[in-house]
């Protein structure tokens, strides 16, 4: 199986909420005003993309370099 390394950008937004986005896969992104529960959506929200990607497409996209 092969790894795959795709960079999350962290970004304080207006009124101390918190958002993650990476920047090489679409439509992957959460906010959340808590930093710790940020990082657990981060995970999520990563997993399920790329566990909905396996199963449609069987293609991961290039990360930028």
């Amino acid at each position: 199986m092969k790894d795959y390394i795709y960079p999350a950008v962290f970004t304080a937004e207006s009124e101390g909420v918190y958002s993650v986005n990476f920047p090489d896969l679409k439509n992957c992104y959460t906010c959340e005003m808590i930093w710790l529960t940020l990082l657990k959506w981060r995970k999520m929200c990563f997993h399920l993309l790329l566990r909905s990607m396996r199963r449609i497409i069987l293609i991961f996209p290039n990360r930028q370099v």
